[in-house]
């Protein structure tokens, strides 16, 4: 039998492989929780761009001390809009895409089961009871990070990035109010499947929208992705032209 249980789960994960997965988001999560060479990886995913190497994009990252956080305030980041208008908000649209088995869900998106594992605690869900969306880079690290620069167009973007598998996660509540805001320099997941996916993930995300670390975030990143097999992805567009200034 399947090694899985009812709300919230606890138990680990029954192996999948790529042939099952039927979503290039789940696809990613599962192929990391397995150390499967990302070449393996859709062909959909994989025609969003040419492969890069993780560590290459870690090396493009703008290194600038973190500064003493100011003027932050979470509703700056307007989020869980549904910008489609399709009555799923960008949480349902999440839970939609992540869940390795089709959703149950209402007329007005109101999603009562599927199949999600958190990438963070290897934990499996069949309801979203348990389920937080995280965004990987937080929403104040990125205002720490550069987007205090940032208009209500793009922070609202950025909170709402669905273009992108690495941006927003579904994991457990419990390692999501762990981690909280903290960066990669204070916060690590407790697999080490999830430290590599967290670390490619935060690594695309700063580097798509154009955010900086500070030395400890970037030392934490090389050091984690250093264990981690040689990662090449296919990138998201980045989104560094699209990014402008109060």
């Amino acid at each position: 039998m399947p090694n899985y249980c009812a709300i919230p789960c606890v138990r680990q994960p029954d192996k999948v492989t790529i042939k099952s997965m039927k979503n290039p988001r789940f696809a990613i999560l599962a192929t990391l929780l397995l150390f499967i060479s990302f070449s393996q990886l859709p062909q959909q995913f994989a025609s969003s761009a040419s492969l890069s190497n993780i560590e290459t994009l870690l090396n493009e990252l703008v290194v600038h001390p973190e500064p003493t956080r100011s003027g932050y305030d979470r509703s700056l980041f307007p989020h869980w809009i549904d910008k489609d208008g399709n009555k799923c908000d960008t949480r349902s649209e999440v839970l939609v895409v992540e869940s390795v088995i089709p959703i149950g869900k209402s007329k007005n998106c109101q999603i009562y089961k599927g199949r999600w594992v958190s990438p963070y605690d290897g934990l499996l869900f069949e309801t979203p009871k348990g389920i937080d969306i995280d965004h990987v880079v937080s929403l104040a690290e990125a205002w720490d990070s550069g987007a205090y620069t940032w208009n209500l167009t793009n922070r609202t973007a950025f909170a709402n990035d669905i273009t992108s598998p690495w941006s927003l996660v579904a994991v457990s509540a419990q390692s999501n109010r762990s981690k909280s805001d903290a960066d990669s320099a204070n916060w690590q997941p407790s697999t080490k499947s999830g430290r590599c996916w967290l670390a490619s993930a935060t690594t695309i995300t700063k580097w798509r929208w154009s955010l900086s670390v500070d030395q400890a975030e970037l030392e934490k990143l090389r050091e984690v992705l250093s264990s981690c097999p040689n990662l090449k992805v296919s990138l998201p567009k980045k989104i560094i032209s699209s990014i402008s200034k109060d």
